[in-house]
């Protein structure tokens, strides 16, 4: 596990935090960044699903301590042993059950007439009914004091409604 820098966490493409360790460790690492992107109304939107850590790949005789205090990392999550650090690995099966949580984020299964709640951006905490349903856009219809609204939302800013009590 490698702590990200402030610069880090506001990176929106995760295909640069990958570039920088493969360029810093001189490797074809695997590296995880738990998080989702979308597009809307042409702008990049990041949902963090753990806030502040990137996984990358453990190989023998790599030198990770080369991430320290760099732009987009600032730590290498480990103790030390002697000279040696002796590394915070997370085990495959935890790293695919965070990427099966996240699939869930995104392909959340709205339904018409499901009613939702804007978790994000500016509409956050506004109540919905889904009126139309399009891979990942999805169209709700909010029912303001003055008059309905119908707005569209990529799926991870939208979750289901407990029913009101």
């Amino acid at each position: 596990m490698v702590e990200l820098t402030h610069a880090g966490e506001q990176e929106k493409n995760s295909e640069v935090l990958t570039r920088a360790v493969q360029r810093l460790l001189g490797s074809k690492l695997k590296v995880f960044v738990p998080s989702l992107s979308t597009d809307v109304r042409q702008d990049s939107q990041i949902l963090v699903y753990m806030d502040g850590y990137v996984f990358v790949e453990y190989m023998e005789g790599v030198q990770y301590m080369k991430l320290r205090d760099t732009s987009y990392f600032n730590d290498v999550l480990c103790s030390s042993r002697g000279s040696s650090p002796v590394y915070s690995l997370v085990h495959d099966e935890q790293i695919n059950g965070i990427k099966k949580d996240m699939e869930s984020i995104r392909n959340a299964d709205f339904e018409l007439d499901d009613e939702v709640i804007v978790k994000s951006g500016t509409n956050r905490g506004l109540r919905g009914t889904v009126f139309d349903v399009q891979g990942d856009d999805i169209t709700v219809k909010h029912h303001t004091r003055s008059k309905p609204c119908i707005l569209s939302y990529k799926s991870t800013y939208l979750e289901r409604a407990k029913p009101r009590e």
